[in-house]
């Protein structure tokens, strides 16, 4: 089994930067800064698994799509309202959009993705593409 975790240390260290600056209360991007989700893929032969962690995130916000190789996952994390006089003394979920798009290396068979949604985790399974998969060959002889 395979497993890619796109969670590399750049997007860590950026993370922990904006938090840096964030409870400084300093805007140092003008940018809309992506939230930090876990995603990993995983590739279990004839089909690719993916995962993601998206706690709080409602399934009417949630939206996937795919286009050739390219699987996009987007969504929106609603803000959650705190009673009057009450304020966040650290707050790491920001109630902001999100948009993460995946590349495969190979086809996919679109008509047979199936996409779960329970308690905050998110499982895609895409087959691979028949023409993608080995195919056994006979050999005749003569």
């Amino acid at each position: 089994m395979f497993r890619l975790s796109l969670g590399n240390e750049m997007e860590t260290m950026q993370h922990e930067l904006d938090q840096i600056f964030h409870g400084l209360n300093f805007n140092h991007r003008e940018v809309t800064r992506q939230p930090k989700l876990d995603f990993s893929i995983n590739d279990l032969g004839d089909n690719f698994q993916v995962n993601a962690s998206l706690p709080g995130l409602a399934i009417e916000k949630l939206n996937i799509e795919i286009l050739g190789q390219k699987l996009t996952v987007s969504g929106q994390f609603d803000k959650t309202e705190l009673p009057d006089g009450i304020r966040y003394q650290r707050q790491e979920r920001q109630a902001e959009a999100f948009k993460r798009e995946l590349r495969f290396n190979t086809d996919l068979d679109s008509k047979k993705i199936v996409a779960k949604y329970q308690q905050g985790v998110l499982q895609i399974t895409l087959p691979k593409a028949a023409t993608a998969l080995p195919q056994k060959i006979t050999v005749n002889i003569g």
